[in-house]
């Protein structure tokens, strides 16, 4: 499959560029945040790329989703209108900032859930080993609490 993927990338490259002409120029401004976490990531499956690029898509596919509709029929004063609007390159950029920041973000998160469920776990047991003590005595506690 790795062998197939750089010949499917640049045939589908050329049909955009044929098809979208100076759209194209956009799509590759819009997605370079993905193209830079793609090779950034060393992981074997991408994590880091396909949320990237799943927040990419998701804030420049109104824009994209355009340029598809006009396909060849878009003239330049089109395009041009839609490359100097600094609005949607902050939006696109934006949701590009959004998937990076999930992936750094989501490790802080995660990590304090499980510390968190396991303090109550440990809070918990204490709990339940005062009250055998209270109930049956001290031989119930290890020789260590003793």
């Amino acid at each position: 499959m790795s062998k197939l993927r750089l010949p499917l990338i640049l045939i589908s490259c050329v049909g955009l560029l044929i098809y979208l002409r100076l759209g194209f120029i956009f799509m590759f401004f819009a997605f370079l945040p993905s193209m830079v976490s793609y090779y950034i990531d060393r992981l074997p499956q991408k994590p880091t790329f396909k949320t990237v690029l799943a927040c990419n898509l998701g804030t420049a596919i109104h824009p994209i989703a355009d340029m598809l509709s006009h396909g060849v029929a878009m003239s330049h004063d089109q395009f041009s209108e839609a490359l100097g609007k600094p609005q949607i390159w902050l939006f696109i950029y934006m949701g590009a900032a959004a998937g990076w920041g999930l992936v750094y973000a989501c490790h802080f998160v995660a990590h304090f859930t499980v510390q968190t469920y396991h303090e109550y776990q440990l809070y918990h047991l204490k709990q339940q080993q005062d009250w055998l003590a209270s109930e049956w005595g001290n031989d119930v506690k290890p020789e260590e609490e003793e």
